[in-house]
């Protein structure tokens, strides 16, 4: 599921669906420990991702340290995501955008933030753009978008009926 902040209901999901169900949020969390992208990690992410504490649950469990935007900064991203999600620089184009969420990653580098984690779909057509900024840059979707290319013993079932 290519969404971050719906990862809140991924239990229940699991449990309702007989298709393997990968977790995003895991498959992030491992490959932040695989590669020892630095921490503390800051994480920009929707009000729901970050009240459900999707991410900062699976941080806990294994012990990385992060922080998130203060109440004032986090309006922002979410100002940012809901001008994406209306054709603003959807296709990572947003000159605008691009300084923006530079200056987030700033404030966040300045609060003690050693890398960046894009955990929102919205904020990862940016990715781009982050990525050329000086510090590490966490994108969740292209985690997701890696480990699917390759699930060992799993055969895609043909989605598409033939006529």
């Amino acid at each position: 599921m290519p969404c971050n902040t719906a990862h809140a209901r991924y239990i229940s999901i699991q449990q309702r669906v007989s298709l393997p169900f990968l977790n995003m949020i895991t498959a992030t969390v491992q490959e932040i420990v695989a590669k020892n992208i630095p921490q503390k990690i800051g994480i920009l992410a929707t009000d729901g991702a970050l009240a459900s504490g999707v991410f900062s649950q699976a941080f806990q469990e294994q012990n990385i340290s992060y922080i998130v935007p203060s109440s004032e900064i986090q309006k922002h991203v979410m100002q940012i995501i809901y001008a994406i999600k209306a054709g603003m620089g959807f296709r990572g184009g947003s000159p605008r955008i691009k300084k923006e969420l530079r200056e987030i990653i700033h404030t966040l580098q300045d609060q003690g933030a050693r890398s960046i984690l894009l955990g929102c779909t919205e904020l990862s057509l940016y990715f781009g753009s982050v990525e050329q900024t000086d510090i590490p840059c966490v994108d969740p979707m292209r985690i997701l978008a890696q480990v699917l290319a390759v699930v060992p013993g799993y055969e895609f079932p043909n989605l598409y009926k033939s006529v």
